[in-house]
């Protein structure tokens, strides 16, 4: 804890910038410190700025960070030096600043517009003799887009056909459980109607008094005949 005070301490006493700012639980940010207050440090770590409070942070590391090199480098060439400018634009895309790359490919492209390396980097392809955005190559080759993916519109049919298919399938299915279901149940019930009414039948048979009545565990007659030798 007392390194970190320190190294916090003096990068407080430093200029305003640095390479690394760690974080607590192992996260850090690398980039160029643009702010810093006893409170919260502001770095820029090239595709924009964050901020984060002094008490997240455990220690500050200074250095020349990737962003900061390009910024140098960056700064000595002419608009017309391509060759630098390309190889920046390549040593951006190593080190994972592509905000950068893009920058360094721009150059490039305003002074030579058909440069092959600058215009795939800035996300070009070649068509028909144009650099084009690859979206546009696609429409222009009669493709059409299903999601995130470009294809023929035969492609995009089968596909669509086949989704069609299986959920009309799992329709089907579902409709034939359905059915099965229904059939059990009328079933069930026709036998337990049957059963019934073969037990009324059965006791109609007896010699009873009155129509039979329905005791709660089937038919049975409303009154016995008398057992001989036995008082009603």
């Amino acid at each position: 804890m007392r390194r970190a005070v320190l190294v916090i301490a003096l990068a407080a006493a430093s200029p305003l910038f640095a390479d690394h700012v760690l974080l607590k639980g192992g996260g850090s940010l690398t980039g160029e410190i643009t702010d810093q207050t006893a409170d919260n440090v502001t770095i820029d770590i090239g595709a924009g700025s964050m901020t984060v409070s002094m008490a997240t942070v455990v220690g500050i590391e200074k250095g020349v960070s990737p962003l900061q090199e390009f910024r140098s480098r960056s700064a000595g060439l002419a608009d017309n030096d391509v060759d630098s400018w390309r190889a920046l634009g390549r040593w951006a895309t190593d080190h994972g600043l592509s905000a950068q790359a893009h920058e360094a490919y721009t150059r490039v492209h305003h002074t030579i517009p058909d440069d092959a390396e600058a215009n795939r980097a800035l996300g070009l392809v070649l068509y028909e003799g144009r650099w084009i955005p690859e979206e546009e190559s696609y429409k222009a080759r009669g493709f059409v887009k299903l999601g995130s993916e470009w294809m023929t519109p035969a492609e995009r049919d089968a596909i669509m056909q086949e989704h069609h298919n299986r959920e009309q399938a799992n329709r089907e299915a579902v409709l034939t459980e359905v059915a099965a279901s229904e059939a059990a149940r009328k079933e069930r019930e026709a036998e337990e109607a049957r059963i019934e009414e073969e037990e009324r039948n059965r006791f109609d048979s007896l010699p009873t008094l009155g129509d039979p009545v329905y005791w709660g565990y089937g038919y049975a007659p409303a009154v016995w005949p008398s057992t001989p030798g036995r008082p009603r």
